[in-house]
């Protein structure tokens, strides 16, 4: 894929959009005894109770610093991650035709992913992306030191963490709404990670690392701009979680397109046309709508969209990639719709609204 100067550009999101992996979650199964009940309680605690001047969104991936330490005691390294990485991708269905048809467009697209790097990279190496495309969160364990008494301490906290009861879901209340009850928790997890982890040696990792998501994925979408000399209203960004939710955002008031995929809430709240489907079939549709026919093209799209119609020469959809709509199962084909006022309640709603990923084997 080539980063010329052209008139329009595609960013996206990868893990529950192009994959169905949760990187983290599955480094924290695989080096970390019940890593993925862990991980479970960093992300509570990161999107509930951590610390942010930003807002909510901006919080809500510290579970990807917060886990860094807990990886290095178990024995983590920067080699095993990459072997692990590399062999893990495991794409959604259509994936694969999707950026194919994208690598032979006369377009640039770029992965924007608070992924790390070894999966990141792999994946983009995977499909055709040159490093200049691709952004993650960067991950050097070998760089930071641990001693003997700092595993042993990490192990003991992770231990205790995974103990404790997880409180049932609060992601509809900001902090100063927590449950009364669940105070003890938080400030529990709030002592480990602010002064006990933060006072060890290994403790540096959570605050030398420019994680990805938040303003850093408005930062990577800027920085693309300017590889293309693209206009913000000639982006198209594809993302699916809250931690695409700043990003969205920000292209939707920049004037661009921001389409939530298969999104969880709050990237629906951030969204213009929000999508769901079972394949990637539909994302070849857009991208290739918006790279003939810009923004207005997808708006036409979408509110003509309907199964019975998307044949006609109005839409002026490639057959190819009607055809590959239809390739799927009849339950599969995509629901598309303009994010308003008075539709948003409904499709924050739909229980395939929920952020996914926290089970092994789920998308995200």
């Amino acid at each position: 894929m080539k980063t010329e100067h052209f008139r329009r550009q595609v960013n996206l999101a990868c893990q529950g959009l192009i994959t169905w992996n949760n990187n983290a979650l599955e480094l924290a199964h695989y080096f970390i005894p019940q890593g993925n009940l862990l991980l479970s309680h960093l992300r509570r605690y990161a999107y509930s109770f951590g610390e942010s001047q930003q807002g909510q969104e901006c919080r809500a991936g510290a579970y990807l610093l917060y886990l860094l330490p807990f990886l290095k005691a178990f024995g983590a390294t920067d080699q095993r991650i990459e072997e692990y990485s590399t062999v893990s991708i495991s794409l959604m269905p259509g994936a694969r035709n999707f950026l194919d048809r994208a690598s032979q467009t006369a377009i640039p697209y770029f992965l924007i992913s608070s992924g790390y790097r070894p999966f990141v990279q792999s994946l983009g190496y995977l499909l055709g992306f040159q490093e200049s495309e691709i952004y993650y969160t960067p991950l050097d364990l070998d760089h930071f030191s641990i001693d003997e008494s700092e595993k042993e301490t990490l192990k003991d906290l992770a231990d205790e963490i995974v103990k404790m009861p997880l409180p049932a879901q609060e992601e509809a209340h900001p902090p100063t709404e927590i449950l009364s009850e669940h105070i003890p928790y938080y400030q529990r997890l709030k002592i480990i990670f602010e002064e006990e982890i933060a006072s060890m040696q290994i403790g540096d990792i959570m605050t030398r690392a420019p994680a990805l998501w938040g303003d850093e994925k408005v930062k990577a979408v800027i920085d693309s701009l300017e590889k293309t000399g693209n206009s913000a209203q000639n982006i198209l960004y594809l993302g699916c979680s809250v931690l695409d939710a700043a990003a969205l955002t920000w292209v939707r008031e920049a004037g661009g397109m921001a389409v939530s995929f298969n999104g969880d809430q709050t990237a629906i709240r951030s969204a213009e046309v929000a999508v769901r489907s079972g394949s990637c079939a539909i994302l070849a549709v857009l991208c290739d709508t918006f790279s003939r026919q810009g923004k207005e093209g997808i708006v036409e799209l979408v509110k003509t969209w309907d199964i019975h119609k998307i044949q006609t020469e109005k839409l002026k959809i490639d057959p190819s990639l009607i055809n590959e709509l239809f390739s799927h199962e009849p339950e599969s084909f995509p629901q598309l719709e303009l994010v308003t006022s008075s539709n948003l309640e409904r499709l924050i709603g739909d229980p395939t609204a929920a952020a996914a990923g926290w089970t092994l084997g789920e998308r995200h």
